[in-house]
């Protein structure tokens, strides 16, 4: 994509970003909903600790940032799906080879 078009699909995003969070801003909340929203939000907050938060994440982002564990990772899934279709293809390839013979 050239500099123009892809600063032009940048600037109709914007726009449309701009519009829909102008949209929200606009609307009224009354004070029942307010407090019904901040009280549901501290119900499902309320377990939740640094160190969880910390931990959860760390898991997260580990693989990502540690090349070798995110390539074993990664090698190791493509291994798995790998076999699995080959074992697949292998089973219907024998079940067209039994009933070519009959």
């Amino acid at each position: 994509m050239n500099r123009k078009k892809r600063l032009l699909v940048f600037l109709i995003f914007i726009g449309i970003f701009s519009g829909a969070y102008s949209i929200g801003a606009e609307m009224i909340v009354s004070d029942e909903e307010a407090m019904a929203f901040l009280e549901e939000f501290q119900l499902s907050i309320e377990g939740i600790d640094a160190i969880g938060i910390f931990v959860h994440n760390s898991m997260i982002g580990l693989p990502m940032f540690i090349p070798g564990f995110g390539c074993c990772i990664f090698l190791r899934d493509v291994k798995e799906f790998s076999s699995h279709s080959y074992n697949n293809q292998k089973k219907s390839n024998k079940t067209r080879t039994t009933d070519n013979r009959h």
